[in-house]
């Protein structure tokens, strides 16, 4: 299998680069990347696209995403979470504490439902944000604060999981508050962030102690194989046999191809003269109804906004493989697809 998504769960510790550069060999190509880059502290799915899929990046980078994060109250570091600095302290006092907790932790369920909803976020200094060229996160290993414009973000989804006592991650010696968080959000979105806000809104300060990605659009967390896992099963199991690797995993639903990566947006299925004329590059009318997904992602991941466009983006089939992802135009009483990015060539057809 030359090309694919690769469901993996990353472990902590490690980075989303890291991930992709011990996958290659494994992967047979060093044309992978990842959907989402995810804090080395944090874990949960990244899905790793292979050959032609890293062009399906655009596409599917737009899903939306699901998190469960813990997070503590009282301090604040400038990471935004436990592999940062501490460079705030706001410890909780008895009376506060008793605040927070009455009416079965009202108030706490209150500010986390506050979290929900579209708003502009700043992203931190210590991400993956390039500014001229440089990771904000390299300016702020320096000490240097740099302007950043916000991203629009939306909150779809906000819940308390839980609220307990316990001792504090970065300060053991100390007796803190605990949250648990299940949050589902628009891509760009900053978790960390959002956890520092919630300290502010109860009162006090707060990081992120833990983060579990759980889904990408469709791709969950429940259907990925653990990263060292798979390694052992390409070293030992397989010894190295990379075909039989990747058969295995293809049955077991953790690579999958390019056409069911993309089964969140509409399919238009080809006869092999539109086929030819999309290898070529060439606009199609629309003779037959699209083929609606079974599952959209809360933002609608047929419809996207692009300089201001609305652009409807269906995927081309052809004998069940994807031949290219194109675009809908209306042309009077007429639709036509335009192919954006396109897989074959007419000789891949002939």
């Amino acid at each position: 299998m030359e090309s694919g998504i690769l469901l993996l769960d990353k472990p902590a510790g490690l980075t989303s680069f890291g991930v992709v550069a011990r996958s290659r060999k494994m992967l047979g190509t060093r044309r992978v990347g990842h959907l989402g880059t995810l804090d080395p502290f944090a874990t949960g799915i990244l899905p790793l696209v292979f050959g032609k899929a890293t062009r399906l990046s655009q596409y599917l980078m737009e899903h939306d995403k699901r998190y469960r994060v813990t997070l503590e109250l009282g301090l604040a570091t400038d990471t935004l979470d436990r592999e940062g600095k501490v460079v705030g302290e706001k410890q909780l006092t008895p009376e506060h504490l008793q605040h927070l907790l009455q009416d079965d932790c009202k108030m706490i369920k209150q500010a986390v439902a506050d979290l929900e909803g579209a708003r502009e976020q700043v992203p931190p200094m210590y991400s993956a944000v390039k500014i001229e060229g440089k990771p904000l996160y390299k300016y702020a290993r320096r000490g240097k604060d740099v302007n950043r414009s916000s991203r629009h973000i939306v909150v779809y989804q906000a819940s308390l999981l839980g609220v307990r006592k316990g001792r504090s991650y970065l300060r053991p010696e100390s007796e803190t508050l605990v949250l648990d968080l299940m949050i589902y959000c628009s891509k760009g979105t900053y978790i960390r962030v959002l956890a520092s806000e919630l300290g502010q809104k109860l009162g006090s300060l707060a990081y992120a102690v833990a983060l579990r990605r759980l889904a990408v659009g469709s791709f969950t967390v429940a259907e990925a194989l653990d990263l060292a896992q798979a390694e052992d099963l390409f070293s030992n199991i397989y010894q190295a046999d990379r075909a039989a690797w990747c058969s295995h995993l293809v049955q077991q639903g953790q690579i999958l191809t390019m056409a069911e990566a993309m089964s969140e947006y509409p399919s238009y299925r080809l006869n092999r003269e539109e086929a030819l004329a999309i290898a070529a590059g060439m606009t199609i009318s629309c003779d037959a109804p699209f083929t609606e997904p079974e599952c959209r992602s809360a933002a609608g991941a047929a419809q996207r906004t692009t300089e201001g466009r609305l652009r409807h983006v269906v995927c081309l089939l052809w004998q069940d493989d994807l031949l290219a992802v194109g675009s809908v135009v209306e042309r009077g009483q007429e639709s036509l697809i335009r192919p954006e990015t396109v897989f074959v060539t007419r000789a891949d057809i002939i």
